[in-house]
């Protein structure tokens, strides 16, 4: 009787074990899916940033330090290097 209940359990826990395993594999896919889809969005983000960082100002030739700030400043000649033609 012991036997038989001690190895039901066993059963019962092989059973569990699969499916925390599916689980974990289930999840990692999703994780995997996640990344997949953000990888791009991240991509484009950081190449806009990029470009809005080295933006220059067409008239003055100088660096745009806070392009999306609404009081954006014009750097000054130190901190700027002006781009021959």
């Amino acid at each position: 009787m012991f036997l038989l209940y001690w190895s039901n359990q066993s059963m019962m826990k092989l059973k569990f074990d699969a499916k925390i395993a599916l689980t974990h594999r289930y999840q990692l896919a999703e994780n995997l899916r996640v990344v997949q889809i953000m990888t791009p969005i991240t991509n484009l983000y950081v190449t806009f940033a990029f470009f809005l960082y080295m933006y220059r100002d067409k008239r003055t030739r100088r660096k745009i330090i806070c392009i999306l700030h609404k009081n954006s400043k014009v750097a000054t000649e130190k901190q700027s290097v002006t781009i021959p033609n």
